[in-house]
């Protein structure tokens, strides 16, 4: 696809493939800086890897004009590039002071107390808790479920990066997709989330992925609706942010907040037909006259509700082995719309992988999560057959 806007956006982040599709829907042209630099995001727009040194990328961005950005997964646990590089051009999400409230699980415990809000324990290095496997080890610039590992026999010695524990608790795990604006917030929707260990590896909680098209209760989602307002407000988070959480019976437990665009995002877009990441530049105060939406998404968000999916869902497929990805030249392509490629996050041809590499990302939408489950099932199945093995 070729990206006729002029209108550019910065984007950073371990994976920008996701964010830099959504920037096409909302009338931007995507600049992205990837740790992956995958197929399908090289043939969307330009993109820079991430250096060995953040201070790197300076020579680079200077090369740039100054133009507003993003940061996805990963960012949030860069506060001081994040305002290194907000004080060169505008930023659009939350600066460094509100990411290390943010991501601090103590400052965000106290915050809830004070609301009486429900929230699960934590505990500092210095002062740990019982190693009765009741709790878990989460590193602090953790993502993505990496490190995550519980707190008793046989995970020790304790990981050399900082961590905190946090009591664990049964049931299963969720995410809400908030929207903030600076005087009201807007809870999106909520994700199923799957989690687990990758097979061939020491990865026990990596996340793998989420389905959309779940309702809650209303009780449950009465909390979600008030602890996204109290965490915006007291956090001052503005824009497109989300929140991890365990909801053990009709109690959600939060995790952690993961203040950036999200990886759901593109779910909700294919299946509320709205270009969130406009939404989350206006939010975030925009400087400038927003461009103006392509014809064909503008066309797509009326279309009739009986034309999308009932449900919509990824999953990451890991590599469980060393090998090479050698994935068909003719994939279909991704197209400016709300619906995802079946494959995206394609790795380039004779990418070599190592046990517990992401390999690439599956979609499926469906009637129902069985629907969409199986089909994820089959795309998982048939990624695995290009991916070939000493």
């Amino acid at each position: 696809m070729v990206v006729s806007s002029t209108v550019p956006l910065l984007i950073l982040g371990a994976s920008a493939r996701g964010a830099a599709q959504s920037a096409c829907r909302a009338g931007f042209r995507p600049l992205c800086v990837d740790a992956y630099a995958d197929r399908d995001l090289r043939e969307l727009t330009p993109v820079h890897s991430w250096p060995d040194s953040p201070g790197q990328l300076v020579p680079w961005l200077k090369t740039l004009p100054q133009v507003p950005w993003i940061y996805t997964g990963g960012g949030e646990n860069r506060p001081g590039l994040v305002g290194c590089l907000a004080r060169r051009q505008p930023l659009l999400g939350c600066g460094a002071r509100v990411l290390r409230r943010a991501r601090d699980p103590f400052a965000v415990a106290e915050l809830l107390a004070r609301f009486r809000i429900q929230t699960l324990p934590v505990c500092p290095p210095r002062a740990p808790p019982p190693a009765d496997g009741q709790w878990l080890v989460k590193p602090r610039r953790g993502s993505g479920g990496r490190g995550v590992v519980f707190w008793g026999p046989p995970h020790k010695p304790l990981p050399r990066e900082p961590y905190y524990f946090q009591r664990w608790v049964g049931g299963e795990d969720f995410s809400g997709l908030f929207l903030a604006h600076a005087d009201r917030t807007e809870l999106l929707g909520t994700t199923r989330q799957w989690s687990g260990r990758v097979a061939g590896t020491a990865l026990l909680h990596a996340w793998h992925g989420n389905l959309v098209g779940e309702t809650p209760s209303p009780s449950v989602l009465q909390h979600l609706h008030s602890l996204g307002a109290v965490l915006a407000e007291q956090l001052e988070l503005r824009g497109l942010f989300g929140c991890d959480f365990r909801l053990e019976g009709e109690t959600p437990w939060l995790l952690e907040i993961n203040p950036r665009y999200t990886a759901s995002v593109e779910l909700f877009e294919w299946i509320l037909r709205r270009p969130l990441l406009r939404e989350h530049a206006s939010a975030c105060g925009y400087p400038g006259e927003l461009p103006p939406l392509p014809s064909d998404i503008d066309r797509e968000m009326h279309c009739s509700s009986a034309q999308r999916p009932r449900f919509v869902a990824k999953r990451i497929v890991y590599a469980n082995e060393p090998g090479v990805a050698e994935f068909p030249p003719d994939l279909p392509r991704w197209r400016l719309g709300f619906t995802p490629a079946v494959y995206s996050d394609i790795p380039v041809a004779g990418q070599p992988l190592r046990p517990g590499d992401p390999v690439c990302t599956v979609l499926a939408g469906g009637a129902s999560p069985e629907d969409c489950l199986q089909t994820l099932d089959l795309r998982e199945a048939e990624v695995r057959r290009w991916i070939r093995t000493p």
